[in-house]
């Protein structure tokens, strides 16, 4: 009996494991992020509709928790990698801080992050326009205890998820100067189960480590109904890049709207997800991520110096999240290898994983 329950465990803790990115992966989502903007058809302001549910292409994602043929709850959200998705927890907790599938009491909180329970995780769907959706595996929320202003703003909710398979995700900002004050900027969110447009500016933003939260706000402000979750898109550098994610409307007498900044969140986001800022990006990609060349078929052939060894340099990862080294040279493999669409997504990885557990099994039970 101990010898199943050990076998369960070991199983599921590689479930878990797997759903994070590796270095390498992360990498290729930094070099390929932010080359798709989504539709901007508004000047300023005041939400413009266009036709998302129509949408064949890009990455705008929606969340929905239903509850019963007539009562559901939805959010709109953005992807950080093909199996990690942005959201709202006004999709999975009432203003007076009650799980919204049964009405029980959110208690569990440690060092303002509180993972989201296997129930609730299960109800909820990821969603691509009408054309594609997703099963959400777990979920974590940053800045989640002891929130004064929580029925106002709620918290940002990091769902991990089935891969996505989009083609194209946006940059997510890691780092403070990516936000600048007086820049244009494109938000998104649901107005009455309708997906808007808004054309605003950054009015001011402050970045302190020490602060409980770090907001970016914005004017002119703008009144939708339950737009939470959907993110704040800035041109970096030519690349579509999320530099927060909308909690409301600023309250009483201010004049602009309120959005969590995800550079404050730059560790707690890699930690949970290996979604990471790199300093030394160019030279870790030089170094460590692969070419995946347009015919996919053929095998890359060794260049004519591959006989000389070179140095492998690791990416420097933001401080308190470095990626553990590796406990041995076999860990060392040569990652200059053919990467498909499919490596990206997680599917070969879950193959493999498939193929250890099942030898693993096999071999337990004949021993």
């Amino acid at each position: 009996k101990f010898q199943w329950i050990f076998l369960i465990f070991v199983i599921s803790q590689c479930i878990v494991i797997c759903q994070k990115l590796n270095e390498t992966e992360n990498l290729i989502r930094l070099r390929d992020c932010g080359n798709d903007f989504l539709p901007r058809p508004s000047s300023d302001e005041k939400g413009v509709e266009f036709d998302y549910l129509n949408l064949t292409s890009g990455w705008l994602l929606w969340t929905s928790q239903v509850l019963n043929k007539t009562n559901y709850k939805q959010s709109a959200a953005f992807p950080i990698s093909n199996r990690h998705v942005f959201t709202s927890s006004q999709l999975v907790l009432t203003e007076k801080k009650q799980w919204v599938v049964d009405g029980s009491e959110f208690k569990e909180c440690n060092n303002s992050q509180a993972d989201i329970p296997d129930h609730v995780a299960q109800n909820l769907t990821v969603s691509f326009a009408r054309t594609k959706s997703f099963k959400v595996l777990r979920g974590r929320m940053f800045f989640a205890c002891g929130r004064e202003d929580f029925d106002l703003m709620y918290t940002p909710l990091l769902l991990e998820t089935t891969p996505l398979n989009l083609l194209k995700i946006p940059c997510l900002a890691a780092d403070e100067s990516d936000v600048k004050i007086g820049a244009d900027v494109d938000a998104y969110g649901l107005d009455g189960g309708k997906m808007k447009h808004h054309k605003i500016k950054v009015d001011g933003y402050t970045f302190t480590k020490e602060a409980t939260d770090t907001w970016i706000y914005t004017t002119n402000p703008y009144h939708d109904v339950y737009d939470r979750g959907g993110p704040l898109v800035m041109n970096v550098n030519g690349k579509a890049t999320v530099i927060g994610l909308k909690a409301s409307t600023a309250p009483g007498w201010a004049k602009g709207n309120y959005f969590f900044s995800m550079p404050k969140l730059r560790d707690e986001i890699c930690e949970y997800s290996g979604v990471c800022f790199v300093k030394n990006f160019t030279e870790a990609l030089a170094t460590e991520a692969p070419v995946t060349p347009k015919d996919s078929g053929t095998p890359r052939r060794p260049s004519p110096d591959t006989h000389e060894p070179k140095e492998r340099k690791r990416p420097t990862y933001s401080e308190g999240v470095e990626p553990k080294e590796s406990e041995s040279d076999e860990d060392e493999e040569d990652t200059d290898i053919l990467l498909s669409k499919d490596f990206f997504t997680g599917e070969t990885r879950r193959k493999n994983l498939n193929f250890l557990i099942i030898s693993f099994v096999f071999v337990f039970l004949l021993v």
